[in-house]
């Protein structure tokens, strides 16, 4: 979950976290990716349940 994708051969599969600022390109995504983890480890710590619904 931790890894993060440089290349659009290396997406296949991946959620991808960031910001769409540039046409086909994910942009600041380790700040997003940290974002996310840290919101997923508070909740755990909450002791809430975790969702994540792609569509």
């Amino acid at each position: 979950m931790t890894a993060s994708c440089c290349h659009p051969d290396d997406t296949q599969g991946c959620i991808l976290v960031g910001e769409n600022m540039l046409e086909g390109m994910v942009v600041d995504s380790r700040i997003w990716l940290q974002r996310l983890i840290n919101a997923m480890i508070a909740a755990r710590d909450r002791d809430e349940s975790i969702w994540i619904t792609i569509q």
